[in-house]
């Protein structure tokens, strides 16, 4: 599976290495593709198909046959020939020795024989673009769960950084408590926020495990093994719709395999159309056969030679079989069209929406980004007024909540936009190079 090159999905990802513990990307990818048992089946099939698509399966090689066989027998015999001459024997053994080589091959089917060598290799191709399709939605599978995982992982990182804040606060209220500048009950307020950020921690920190063992699960590896991700991701995908919406046809797994069903029927119409031809075969034997009987006006009978002919026949009529064979496998071809048409527009159905989303949420992270400083400008402005005393709890209070708002609100918006960019690229053919 190491053959596969996936990495067109990780160069716009930032893999950094904090030690032995550090995840990365690729090999969470590989490790996946090594141990995954539903792609190894798929790979299987492929394997199959492969050996499967033979001119020999096909019908187009002669066929050789090697025959033998050999009798033994003990009658009781009576015989009278025309000059009335008797001949009796009891027990009388006798035996048949026959042995040969025949040669068969099939010169000509109406086109059947070549429809079907062509119908072979279009099954190793529908289960060669299956494979793709299976390992495409393993990665995007693996990728999804490692960029949930790097997002909570971040998350966890700043309810620290937001424990740290709320650290400081109470300890400023309990130094002015103290000081008789502040009131008991900002202390008491100061300090009841301080656990009830200890307590989400503890909430996100408790999702960040199990989503490490759900990993780890994932990878088919021990459960309690610890580890971190690359929190730190960039996008670099920057798709144009027009591009987008001329190469998707061509590249997208679902619309191949309708394509590669749709020219597996036409080739069933060409092998139904056959059964209006005659088939047209050659044949040879070379045999040796021996017959002897002791009770017998012949006592030994021994051939050995060669013969060789043609066999030609035509269905004239067959109760009107083969037409409705021809009917049906047109009906067929007729649906798996429908099925293509309809595939291309879910597909572009898609497309349009992945692509709306990936343009929203562009312009939301760089919306959140940008209000993100402006935050954090202002709760440092808040802080240094409540150490003056120029600003009531109250008011710190809520500078500190709209900085946890917005951290969040830009790590769930680059969380977004890569899952954006994944569905782009999947809906593309573009998450997996082959």
């Amino acid at each position: 599976m190491k053959s596969y090159l996936f990495l067109a999905v990780i160069v716009a990802f930032n893999i950094s290495y904090a030690g032995n513990d550090t995840l990365s990307l690729e090999n969470a990818i590989e490790l996946v593709l090594k141990n995954n048992y539903d792609l190894l089946a798929t790979k299987a099939n492929v394997q199959i198909a492969k050996k499967n698509a033979t001119y020999g399966n096909a019908g187009m090689l002669p066929s050789i046959n090697l025959n033998s066989s050999s009798s033994i027998a003990s009658y009781d015999r009576r015989q009278r020939l025309s000059d009335n001459t008797e001949l009796y024997g009891k027990g009388a053994p006798s035996s048949i020795i026959i042995a040969g080589v025949g040669f068969g091959w099939t010169v000509f089917d109406g086109g059947a024989m070549f429809a079907k060598y062509r119908e072979l290799k279009n099954e190793l191709s529908w289960n060669e673009e299956a494979f793709k399709s299976s390992l495409e939605l393993v990665v995007d599978s693996v990728m999804i769960q490692y960029y949930t995982l790097a997002k909570q992982q971040k998350i966890v990182f700043y309810k620290q950084k937001f424990i740290e804040m709320y650290e400081e606060r109470m300890r400023i209220a309990e130094s002015k408590w103290n000081l008789d500048l502040l009131s008991k009950n900002d202390y008491l307020q100061a300090k009841a926020e301080l656990n009830w950020q200890k307590m989400h921690f503890l909430y996100d920190d408790n999702i960040l495990k199990a989503q490490k063992v759900n990993m780890n699960k994932l990878l088919c590896r021990d459960l309690e093994i610890d580890f971190v991700v690359s929190d730190e991701f960039s996008v670099s995908y920057n798709p144009s719709f027009e591009e987008l919406k001329k190469t998707v046809v061509l590249n997208n797994h679902s619309i191949r395999l309708q394509e590669l069903n749709l020219e597996k029927e036409k080739l069933i119409v060409k092998q139904a159309n056959s059964l209006m031809y005659p088939k047209i075969s050659l044949y040879s034997n070379y045999n040796f056969s021996q017959n002897k009987a002791q009770a017998s006006w012949i006592q030994l009978d021994q051939t050995l030679g060669f013969n060789a002919g043609v066999n030609a026949s035509w269905y004239i009529y067959n109760g009107g079989n083969a037409r409705r064979q021809i009917a049906n496998s047109k009906i067929f071809l007729d649906r798996s069209n429908l099925k293509l048409e309809s595939t291309k527009l879910v597909v572009e159905a898609s497309l349009l929406n992945a692509y709306n989303s990936y343009l929203s949420s562009k312009e939301i992270l760089k919306m959140a980004e940008e209000n993100s400083l402006i935050v954090e400008e202002h709760l440092h402005s808040m802080m240094e007024r409540f150490k003056l005393g120029r600003c009531i709890s109250l008011e710190l209070m809520q500078a500190q909540q709209t900085y946890e708002l917005s951290q969040v609100q830009v790590i769930d918006s680059k969380f977004r936009l890569r899952i954006a960019e994944l569905e782009l690229m999947r809906l593309n053919g573009e998450l997996v190079k082959m």
